[in-house]
């Protein structure tokens, strides 16, 4: 890692709450260690190449969440209705709805799409649902 991109993070750790000298030390070792997605002091970083992979897989990971979206985005984004989604929400099947986009790989879409309407901030800072960013990072407040 460059000195000027070590100061680069260091001013902006220096911005956020609580960040002392350990805190640092350890986001800039991670950093220059190629980490992809790492937590310190209630901020967790991942790697702007590998943010949505880990999206898709979270997302995948509950499938009851997926089947609570909007159903006019599940429609528009799978090859369901909006009438056979609204019906299956109505019915309370959201798991089996959620099984049902990730058997049939629609979670990519989904996820692509839900990236470009709301950035990953809503997805991943459960705290505030803000983004921010440091080199080839994002940053996310989760407590």
């Amino acid at each position: 890692m460059k000195l000027s991109e070590i100061r680069t993070v260091k001013k902006f750790l220096e911005e956020l709450d609580n960040f002392d000298i350990d805190n640092m030390r350890e986001v800039i070792e991670s950093i220059a260690n190629g980490e992809n997605d790492f937590e310190i002091d209630n901020y967790r970083f991942i790697d702007s190449v590998a943010i949505d992979s880990i999206q898709v897989e979270e997302m995948e990971n509950d499938a009851y969440i997926l089947g609570c979206f909007n159903p006019g985005f599940i429609a528009d984004n799978s090859n369901l209705s909006y009438e056979i989604v609204k019906a299956l929400q109505e019915g309370e099947k959201y798991e089996a709805l959620g099984q049902y986009l990730i058997d049939n790989n629609c979670v990519e879409d989904m996820q692509q799409e839900y990236s470009n309407l709301d950035g990953y901030g809503h997805h991943f800072s459960h705290y505030d649902g803000e983004t921010l960013e440091i080199n080839d990072y994002y940053v996310f407040r989760t407590n």
